[in-house]
């Protein structure tokens, strides 16, 4: 059953396309197209609001920065990432390279390296390369390094808001170390 004034809506776009002359297998036909047209455009707004009410949850610079650019789904998984990243401790090791521990575990972390002058990040976990989020150890390493937002490459195309993709060619995200640095 639909609301009353969702049936009124149903039946006027039915009147403006159909006469009483109509046969009722044309009209089938038409009713058909007009509740598909009727939900996609639901499904739209469903979207549109989906992706304005995200829940930014930490005051971390890297969630504000993710929040517009990604879709819904892709920033929820980001965000889980960024607040396991508060967990690790980082230790460096050699120029680029850093050691990321849980801070409760005494287990070997994972190597994290990072070019900073390429915005390169490598870890041994290898998140990025198998879901496409930047995992929790790269994270962390660059809040360390002072970074203030994720890299551009580390946003892949396929997880952000189509208009992300247009504002992102005219103004990059990924800037050099120096940018970052507070």
């Amino acid at each position: 059953m639909k609301t009353t004034g969702c049936s009124e809506s149903i039946n006027a776009s039915v009147k403006r396309l159909l006469g009483s002359q109509t046969p009722l297998s044309e009209l089938i036909d038409q009713i058909t197209i007009v509740i598909e047209m009727i939900d996609v455009v639901g499904q739209r707004r469903l979207m549109q609001q989906l992706s304005t009410n995200v829940d930014v949850r930490t005051m971390c610079s890297f969630e504000h920065h993710a929040a517009p650019i990604l879709t819904p789904c892709a920033f929820s998984k980001i965000q889980e990432e960024i607040i396991s990243s508060f967990q690790y401790l980082t230790s460096k090791k050699d120029h680029g390279t850093y050691e990321v521990t849980h801070f409760s575990k005494k287990e070997k972390g994972q190597n994290v390296s990072l070019m900073v002058e390429d915005n390169v990040m490598n870890c041994s976990c290898k998140g990025f390369e198998f879901t496409g989020i930047i995992c929790r150890h790269s994270l962390h390493v660059l809040f360390k390094e002072h970074f203030i937002q994720i890299p551009d490459r580390y946003l892949p195309k396929r997880w952000r808001h189509s208009t992300s993709l247009i504002s992102n060619v005219s103004s990059s995200t990924s800037a050099t170390y120096d940018e970052h640095v507070q």
